[in-house]
C-alpha cells in the first residue's frame, strides 16, 4: 500500500544516515593522529610530565643594539671612551696596522675597537697619524657614515680627536670630511647629530684654512635650510679665528659668491650671519673688495645684493612698503558699474 511504501522509504533513509560519517570527520581524525604523534616526540619532564616548550622571547631592540649574530648582552654606548681615558700605546705602529685591518672588517664591533685605537694614536702619536691620513681618513669616514648609530658616533669622536690640530695632512682631508659632517648634523638620531655639530665646530675653529673655507662655500647653496645656516655660522667662526691673512688665501671671490647665496635664504639667522661675515670682509679689504676681478666671480643675479650691502648706508636704495601703498592709491579705480550696461 502507499502507506507501507512510505514508511519503508523513511526507514531506508534513516539507516543510510546512521551509517554515513559526518562531514569533515576524516580531516579531524588526521589532525588528531598528527597531534598524537607530536605529543610522543615532545621530551618528558623530570616527573614524567610533558615539558612545554615556549618560544624564546626576544626583546624588541633598537637598530643600534642589534648585533651581527645573537643578542647583545650590553649596549655599545658603554664602550665610549672619554679623552681622559685615551692612554698611550706601547706598539703604536702595530696598533695602527691592526686598526687598518679591523676598519675593513664586516664586524661592526671590530671597527668600534679600531676606532678607539685610532683615537689613542691621534692623541698621543700624532706624527704617525699625520703620515697615514690619506689612507686612514676614508676608513674613518666610512664608519661615520654607517647606519649603525653607535658606530657612527664613535667615528665622529675619532674625527674630533684627529682634527684637534691643523697640519698639511689634516688640511688635505677637509674637503672630504666637512661635507659628511654637515650631512650628519641634520640626521634624525639626536646623539649622532650633537656629535656631528661638535666635529664641525672643531674643524672650523681648530683647522681654519683655505680648504675649510672653500668646503663651506660649496655648501652655501644647499637645498636644506639647516645646512645653509650651519655653513653661514661656520664661515663666520672660521674667518674669526683665521691665523693667516685672508688676502693670501685667494678665496675672496668664492666667499662673495657664497655670501650672495646665503643672503637670499629665507631664514633670518642665515642672513644675519652672512651680513656679519660680509662686514668682516669689508673691514679687512675695504675698497679692493669691489674690484672687477673679484665681482666677476659673483653670479650676475647676486651682484646687486652684494653691492647694496657693501654700499654706505646713505647710498643704499631705500625700500619700504609705503611706496607700494602710494602706488596703489595713485592707480585709478575701475567703476563698479558700467554705464553701458
Amino acid at each position: 500500500s502507499p502507506t507501507q511504501s512510505t514508511w519503508g522509504y523513511l526507514f531506508s533513509l534513516l539507516c543510510f544516515l546512521m551509517q554515513a560519517q559526518p562531514r569533515g570527520h576524516n580531516k579531524r581524525k588526521s589532525v588528531e593522529l598528527m597531534d598524537q604523534e607530536n605529543q610522543e616526540n615532545i621530551p618528558q619532564g623530570v616527573e614524567g610530565q610533558q615539558a612545554t616548550q615556549h618560544p624564546q622571547k626576544i626583546p624588541r631592540e633598537s637598530y643600534d643594539e642589534i648585533p651581527v649574530s645573537g643578542i647583545l648582552s650590553h649596549s655599545v654606548s658603554e664602550n665610549y671612551l672619554d679623552d681622559s681615558e685615551l692612554l698611550p700605546l706601547e706598539d703604536c705602529e702595530g696598533e695602527l696596522r691592526a686598526a687598518y685591518d679591523l676598519l675593513n672588517s664586516t664586524d661592526w664591533r671590530d671597527q668600534f675597537q679600531a676606532l678607539n685605537a685610532t683615537r689613542r694614536i691621534a692623541v698621543h702619536h700624532r706624527e704617525l697619524l699625520e703620515n697615514n691620513m690619506s689612507t686612514l681618513i676614508p676608513l674613518v669616514l666610512n664608519a661615520a657614515d654607517s647606519l649603525r648609530s653607535g658606530l657612527a658616533k664613535n667615528a665622529l669622536l675619532c674625527i674630533s680627536n684627529i682634527y684637534d690640530k691643523l697640519s698639511p695632512g689634516i688640511a688635505a682631508s677637509i674637503p672630504s670630511t666637512l661635507p659628511l659632517l654637515l650631512l650628519k648634523s641634520i640626521t634624525d638620531k639626536r646623539f649622532v647629530r650633537e656629535e656631528a655639530l661638535k666635529c664641525v665646530e672643531a674643524v672650523v675653529t681648530k683647522c681654519a684654512c683655505k680648504e675649510t673655507i672653500e668646503s663651506l662655500c660649496q655648501t652655501a647653496g644647499d637645498k636644506n635650510a639647516e645646512i645653509c645656516l650651519l655653513a653661514a655660522t661656520s664661515l663666520e667662526k672660521s674667518l674669526g679665528v683665521l691665523n693667516t691673512s685672508l688676502a693670501d688665501l685667494d678665496v675672496t671671490g668664492t666667499l662673495l659668491a657664497a655670501l650672495a647665496k646665503l643672503l637670499q635664504e629665507r631664514r633670518s639667522e642665515t642672513k644675519s650671519s652672512a651680513r656679519r661675515t660680509l662686514q668682516l670682509l669689508t673691514a679687512t679689504f675695504g675698497a679692493p673688495l669691489l674690484t672687477q676681478q673679484t665681482m666677476e666671480s659673483v653670479p650676475a643675479l647676486s651682484q646687486r645684493a652684494v653691492l647694496d650691502l657693501l654700499a654706505k648706508p646713505s647710498e643704499r636704495p631705500k625700500t619700504s612698503s609705503a611706496g607700494f601703498r602710494a602706488f596703489l592709491k595713485s592707480k585709478p579705480k575701475a567703476d563698479s558699474h558700467d554705464s553701458s550696461l
